[in-house]
């Protein structure tokens, strides 16, 4: 999707689903922090518990990677 902000052009990449529910002239508001003047996000592209899980997933890798190390340290004395 390309689009205009500030005078500039810009693109973010959407997937089949989202594409063929936009119809062209279509107004869409996008996600946007001035923190980041390149980012722009279209709707329910993240929420905020999609962060909560790669959270969780990490630690438990964390987890079973440590507990591995602790295994094959134990067997090999």
């Amino acid at each position: 999707m390309h689009f205009t902000f500030h005078g500039q052009a810009y693109s973010v990449k959407v997937d089949r689903a989202y594409c063929e529910q936009l119809q062209a002239g279509q107004t869409v508001q996008l996600h946007h922090l001035d923190l980041y003047p390149e980012v722009f996000l279209i709707p329910g592209a993240y929420s905020p518990s999609e962060g909560f899980l790669w959270g969780a997933l990490f630690l438990f890798g964390c987890y079973a990677v440590i507990s591995s190390v602790r295994q094959l340290r134990k067997d090999h004395n």
